[in-house]
């Protein structure tokens, strides 16, 4: 199921196939399934989001048209998802792969001319409209290569070719298609509790293998294809039994008998058997009963034409059709091979399913000044973690690896004797842990010391966070600032100095509401923003205005980055707070919709569990406060377990340990 998106962020997933046929002469083979794009954000957001024009293009990795890729263009519905339908892989002959690129535009904006009439038009298609702003991007957003295949293959997948194969956990979506035409395409989705195929919507379903049939002679994979945690993916093998779970509302389907499918035939010879599953295969999908009756997954039936709610629907009718899946039963004939009498199962189009694995692209960012409008300035790309990070426990550090960790503020500080505008040099993002930061770091580049960040230094004010950028001038780089807000400047090695460990667990336990039994009740966090945070969903209806996007209190003056900085202001905070910037008072369990707080555990009662919940790595530009999700999180473990922290015996903040999620 999918989790809960995190309260005050906006998070921007597209869900796509992992591989896609190529085009040829004329063709359109259309990506199957078509991309779809979903936008997470605050309620008082989303008027804006929906408001904004996303374009999405396809580039290949070697492209041999003139000019730019074709675009589609379109809008969020009311769900805040975007299909998008048309896109198709033409004119790349050598390509082997191709990456989709998601654009977030603010629309251009026309003045109508007073012909036009009382409606008002604002559109460009009027050729009376004047226009007064141009289209502006201010994201822009890449997936991972997707592979490119002629067709799909009709022999079995070999095991160490792991890229063709449809991996056991991994999400898939599945699509029936009558004769291969493609207006005759359903898909598999969830629609009122239960599995349904639709023509307009599709869904992604994880994978869970229940019951695994191995081929005894199929090779090992690659070592170089293992996973990163050190256990290899394991392919999805006919015959295996699956569960197919819903990755957005965890429905779950019956146990099915994943079978494979040749000319309308269900093949289950010996070569067959316990063999891969490849990318696009046909397959039938079967119940058996406990009288060993066999039942296949069926897209048979008319669609049912039901009212849209969201105005997804793309037939002109304002209707999106769908039917619910049944089980029918094949056509069984006998043959004979050699002495050996046995049933073939023969099965028509609509209870044949192709497979498909789904990748997905997904961007977390927030706004620190909590305006609940669109950023002023490009806030892509993205700065990008290129390796998990490293804790050292010895020196209370955090090793990063960041690409485009550099920004340029495009605001011009002067200009040359020419009129045209200078700009900075470019600046360092912060580093936050949850509400805690900026933090202190070093930050390397070829491996030299480049910069020097923290409130304690002495240097030039990095911003309005107050924090201290110290930069050291050995570096040539830092003498071109770049042309976009992020100016790249390659990979960057940051050093940071982690908050000491009782800060981190009371940030714990007040961001998870749980109680770690150290009797942190009083234990000062560098951050007063933390108390304004726990207690910010109950004051929503009144000062909604007031909080920003990552759940920070209300800053002193408009347009600053309203999160507290360390070194600044503690004592201005603690006369305008009172009790609450000095958390002389426990703070009370956040109570953000759709996250949970973790339960109460008594001291001698449930013990709490040994890992704790993460918070999350964070970067943020000072100059505006736009931040960004690392994609990691910083988790507290008790290494002495969780029976020790049940009966209180040596539980103590020297017996937990930071853990990298």
């Amino acid at each position: 199921m999918t989790p809960p998106p995190l309260p005050h962020m906006t998070t921007v997933t597209c869900l796509h196939a992992a591989v896609a046929q190529k085009s040829y002469g004329n063709e359109k083979r259309f990506l199957c399934p078509p991309p779809v794009v979903r936008i997470d954000t605050p309620i008082p957001r989303s008027v804006y989001f929906r408001s904004q024009q996303l374009s999405m293009r396809i580039f290949p990795e070697i492209n041999e048209l003139p000019g730019p890729p074709p675009e589609q263009k379109a809008s969020l519905d009311d769900t805040m998802q975007a299909c998008f339908k048309y896109l198709h892989v033409g004119g790349t002959q050598k390509s082997k792969s191709f990456h989709l690129s998601l654009d977030l535009a603010e629309p251009a904006v026309f003045d109508p001319m007073p012909n036009q009439g009382a409606n008002g038009s604002n559109s460009a298609e009027s050729s009376n409209a004047r226009l007064i702003k141009p289209a502006s991007t201010w994201a822009s957003f890449s997936s991972a290569p997707v592979t490119i295949i002629s067709k799909p293959s009709k022999k079995t997948a070999k095991t160490r070719n792991l890229a063709s194969c449809i991996l056991a956990g991994g999400p898939v979506s599945l699509f029936n298609r009558i004769n291969s035409q493609t207006v005759r395409t359903k898909y598999m989705t969830v629609d009122q509790g239960r599995l349904c195929a639709s023509n307009t919507t599709w869904s992604a379903f994880n994978v869970e293998v229940v019951q695994a049939v191995t081929d005894p002679n199929a090779q090992p994979p690659d070592v170089g294809t293992y996973h990163p945690g050190g256990v290899p993916p394991q392919p999805v093998t006919y015959g295996s039994t699956l569960l197919l779970t819903d990755s957005h509302t965890g429905l779950t389907s019956d146990p099915l008998v994943i079978r494979k499918v040749d000319k309308g035939r269900i093949v289950m010879d010996e070569g067959t058997m316990g063999g891969p599953v490849s990318q696009m295969q046909k397959v039938a999908l079967c119940r058996i009963t406990e009288t060993g009756a066999r039942y296949y997954l069926s897209a048979a039936g008319p669609l049912q034409i039901l009212p849209d709610p969201s105005g997804a629907a793309t037939d002109g009718k304002g209707v999106i059709a769908t039917h619910p899946l049944v089980y029918q039963p094949p056509a069984v004939r006998e043959e004979v091979k050699g002495d050996v009498r046995m049933e073939v199962d023969e099965v028509d189009d609509f209870l044949c399913w192709t497979i498909v694995g789904i990748s997905k692209f997904q961007y977390t960012f927030f706004d620190g000044i909590h305006n609940n409008a669109l950023a002023r300035f490009p806030i892509t790309p993205f700065p990008t973690l290129l390796s998990p990070p490293i804790y050292k426990p010895q020196t209370h550090t955090l090793d990063l690896t960041i690409a485009n960790y550099f920004y340029t503020d495009p605001t011009p500080t002067s200009t040359d004797a020419n009129g045209y505008p200078q700009h900075g040099p470019p600046q360092p993002l912060e580093i936050w842990l949850g509400t805690l930061g900026p933090l202190n770091a070093r930050v390397y580049q070829n491996g030299e010391l480049t910069h020097t960040i923290g409130a304690a230094l002495a240097g030039p004010a990095g911003g309005p966070s107050g924090a201290s950028i110290v930069a050291h001038q050995t570096s040539s780089a830092l003498q071109a600032p770049g042309q976009t807000m992020l100016g790249g400047m390659g990979s960057t090695i940051v050093v940071v100095e982690m908050p000491p460990m009782r800060d981190i667990l009371r940030m714990v336990e007040v961001v998870t509401g749980a109680d770690l039994g150290l009797g942190l009740g009083g234990a000062p966090v560098p951050n007063a923003a933390l108390n304004q945070m726990t207690s910010m969903e109950g004051e929503e209806g009144e000062k909604d205005e007031e909080h920003n996007e990552n759940g920070e209190g209300p800053s002193a003056e408009p347009g600053e980055a309203k999160m507290e900085k360390k070194g600044k202001g503690k004592a201005k905070d603690k006369d305008a707070n009172g009790a609450a910037a000095g958390l002389s008072q426990p703070p009370q369990p956040p109570q953000h919709p759709g996250l949970p707080p973790y339960p109460h555990y008594p001291h001698m009662g449930m013990p709490m569990p040994p890992l704790t919940r993460g918070i999350p790595i964070l970067f943020v530009r000072s100059v505006d406060g736009i931040g960004y999700h690392s994609g990691r999180e910083i988790a507290c473990e008790n290494i002495l377990g969780p029976m020790a922290m049940a009966n209180g015996a040596g539980n103590t903040i020297e017996s937990w340990v930071v853990r990298v999620l």
